[in-house]
């Protein structure tokens, strides 16, 4: 009789290890890298891209220590949702809290300057006023899209793009100027992270004015506007003399203002008329890449 019951114990404790292992091979599959190392996010910014330092000649721009951008995640443990992170002198960003990747696993991340708010959609208005101090600045809309298929702990690089359009004019032979503007423009943009989509909203429209670019020689005006289309026979710039006098230039045809672009439109009043001006031409490059200009450059000395 004790031998039966010690033979019973026996089988019952048999089966009990081998329910456990059987159980903790289950658990491996169901939770699978729980082994893995926890492994950090680090971010950084590709230095050729920003605001603060936007050099007005060539549109090439430089990210400051202490600036700001926004950053969301998709795939994270804990995923990022419009956080402020701060540019080091490094270029390394930095943040208050601390993120990790899920596993071996990679993720999505998303960026914008200036800093926003917002989940999935992000809106942006440029400023009305451009010759305000900062103001061509504070409108230049970046975004950046970044996936890693793995985890790692080098630091993603974020490379931003200029999203608007830089507008400038060049007036030849004009002097006395107080304001240059140009009139009924789209001011908003949407930009969709997933997929990387960015739309010029026709709900809001405003003149804006162009700041002046003290930089280069001459009279020449600079502001940042979304992509969209100057209708052809339309007044599209007024420029106001101090004496209280309009000048304005009417495009002959439509005149495309592309996302990412640089164009540079040089005016004359001389071979334009008492009032009307003409453009001596109009050149076209893509934003921080002047040796890509397509058109007829015109000496400044000598417009014709």
């Amino acid at each position: 009789m004790k031998s039966a019951v010690m033979r019973n114990r026996l089988i019952f404790g048999v089966l009990f290890c081998g329910c456990l292992a059987a159980g903790c091979g289950k658990q491996e599959k169901e939770f699978p890298g729980t082994d893995s190392p926890v492994i950090k996010v680090s971010l950084q910014i590709v230095p050729q891209a920003t605001r603060a330092q936007m050099d007005p000649i060539s549109g090439a721009t430089t990210f400051v220590d202490g600036d700001n951008v926004s950053v969301w995640s998709k795939g994270l443990v804990k995923d990022i949702d419009a956080r402020y992170f701060k540019v080091g002198p490094d270029y390394a960003l930095t943040s208050s809290n601390e993120y990790k990747y899920n596993g071996k696993q990679g993720a999505s991340f998303f960026a914008c300057y200036p800093p926003k708010s917002g989940s999935g959609t992000v809106g942006f208005a440029v400023k009305a006023n451009q010759s305000e101090e900062g103001a061509l600045a504070a409108s230049d809309f970046m975004t950046s899209s970044v996936s890693v298929e793995d985890a790692s702990e080098q630091a993603v690089s974020l490379p931003f793009t200029h999203r608007l359009s830089l507008f400038g004019i060049r007036l030849a032979d004009i002097e006395n100027v107080k304001d240059v503007v140009l009139k009924n423009a789209k001011t908003k943009v949407s930009w969709e992270m997933e997929g990387d989509v960015l739309r010029t909203e026709d709900s809001e429209i405003s003149d804006i004015t162009l700041g002046r670019n003290a930089r280069v020689a001459g009279e020449e005006y600079l502001a940042i506007v979304p992509a969209q289309v100057l209708k052809g026979n339309d007044v599209a710039v007024v420029i106001r003399l101090d004496n209280g006098n309009e000048l304005t230039w009417t495009p002959e045809s439509d005149l495309t203002l592309e996302s990412s672009q640089l164009i540079q439109i040089t005016l004359s009043q001389t071979h334009g008329g008492a009032d009307a001006l003409v453009a001596l031409s109009v050149l076209s490059a893509e934003w921080g890449k002047v040796e890509s200009v397509e058109g007829m450059l015109v000496d400044e000395e000598d417009p014709m």
